[in-house]
């Protein structure tokens, strides 16, 4: 069993529902089960949606296990389910939403009730959208299982766009969505434009809800805020890859300096024949991560280390440094000296690196102080990007050209990217620092 109510103060509140309260209840099918909607005895403020599954069919189980649901019939917590709880909406309230009556106006208190749900970053989600209150309820001894109270002034509809992005968030995060065809992206976007969800709430629905280029094209329109905007397919991380994969060297041996898990070697087989991934990190348990994923995935040109000191000389291939998702977890200081030993004890020709533009943090509602991770050290602007490179290593020696990596908002991108080429390959650079 799943409760659903919808209560409020507005006066024309059955019309904006197009349902009448004299009517006779709403029975509806849903998956294994059926589900009712009904007004309250009496009275003409409150609608409630009741969804049962059948007796031996579970509806809502572990998308993770679809093996046996029928098993799970006794196990009560299966309709904590976001997922059906987004149906009722959707089966019973969406009207309100699709078709708006200009009777649904603000300045009355509407609530929506969940009798029980999973909670997954409410108090993170709750701080995106100040016009609604959350409250949370005991439901019982499990600590997990709350009941939700999701009261605004705002209108109905937005009370019901609001409710929706929360649970399909939640569906996202507990595993529960299964496949996301164009029709549910689009209805996700359709509810964050009602409520005018901030950057950050639509940036992790666009990264976590579209898995399709396609899907992307077709809806970009509807996923961007027009003249503020410019969002891209896929992730952050997808950027990353992207620059990497765009801008290595074929003809010239890697030098991948903080490598962690081994995300880029992958990108070791684009190398010419007899070229090596030279792949180094401090963290000893990342380093023997990085030599299980090598046997498995038998790479036969990713070595353990760093680069031979030879490199470059009698026709030894030229080294290029891959620094990644590094140089913020170090200090400051620290990202400027281990790109001056890559290259003055190595001989790196070329450099591939990426910062993360502390100007973007804003829109994940984070402070002038904070930083996207924990163990960052550093988060410099584009400003701070490009003056940081350019006094690492001079002008005189080196050609640089800087990337826009990820989405851009109002002119500020999510990432910097940058590659650093030796101006005139040769063995041995000298580097000449700016005074």
């Amino acid at each position: 069993m799943a409760l659903l109510q919808l209560y409020s103060k507005n006066p024309d509140f059955s019309w904006i529902l197009s349902k009448n309260p004299e009517g006779d209840m709403q029975i509806k099918s849903l998956r294994e089960g059926h589900s009712f909607g009904w007004y309250s005895k009496g009275r003409s403020d409150t609608y409630n949606i009741y969804f049962k599954d059948h007796d031996t069919q579970v509806s809502f189980g572990d998308v993770r296990d679809e093996s046996d649901f029928s098993a799970e019939y006794i196990d009560t917590s299966r309709y904590i389910s976001s997922q059906a709880y987004i149906k009722m909406l959707d089966d019973f309230l969406f009207s309100v939403v699709r078709k708006p009556s200009d009777k649904d106006v603000g300045n009355f208190e509407s609530t929506i009730h969940l009798s029980m749900v999973d909670v997954v970053g409410l108090d993170k989600f709750a701080k995106y959208f100040p016009d609604f209150t959350f409250t949370l309820n005991p439901f019982s001894k499990n600590k997990k299982v709350k009941s939700l109270l999701v009261s605004t002034q705002k209108p109905i509809r937005d009370l019901i766009c609001c409710v929706m992005a929360y649970l399909m968030m939640t569906s996202i995060k507990t595993n529960q969505l299964g496949w996301v065809d164009d029709n549910w992206v689009e209805k996700a976007f359709r509810c964050l434009n009602k409520i005018k969800a901030p950057i950050g709430v639509r940036q992790y629905f666009k990264v976590n809800l579209i898995n399709s280029p396609k899907i992307f094209t077709k809806l970009k329109s509807q996923i961007d805020i027009p003249g503020v905007t410019d969002f891209k397919f896929g992730s952050t991380s997808m950027a990353r890859h992207s620059f990497v994969s765009n801008n290595l060297s074929k003809d010239m041996a890697v030098y991948d300096f903080g490598c962690g898990e081994g995300a880029y070697f992958k990108y070791a087989k684009k190398l010419e024949q007899g070229l090596n991934w030279y792949y180094h990190d401090i963290d000893e348990e990342r380093m023997k991560l990085c030599e299980k994923l090598v046997k498995k995935k038998e790479l036969v040109n990713v070595v353990a280390g760093k680069p031979p000191l030879t490199s470059g000389v009698d026709n030894t291939p030229f080294v290029q440094a891959v620094m990644v998702e590094v140089l913020e977890h170090m200090p400051k200081e620290g990202s400027r000296n281990a790109i001056i030993d890559a290259v003055e004890n190595l001989g790196i020709q070329k450099l591939i690196l990426t910062l993360p533009n502390r100007n973007f943090n804003k829109y994940y509602l984070m402070s002038e102080d904070e930083t996207r991770l924990d163990d960052h050290f550093w988060e410099p602007d584009y400003v701070e990007a490009v003056d940081f490179v350019k006094e690492t290593l001079s002008e005189e020696d080196w050609v640089f050209d800087f990337f826009a990596l990820g989405d851009l908002v109002l002119s500020q991108i999510s990432e910097d990217g940058v590659v650093v080429e030796a101006s005139s390959p040769t063995t041995g650079i000298v580097i000449t620092r700016r005074k």
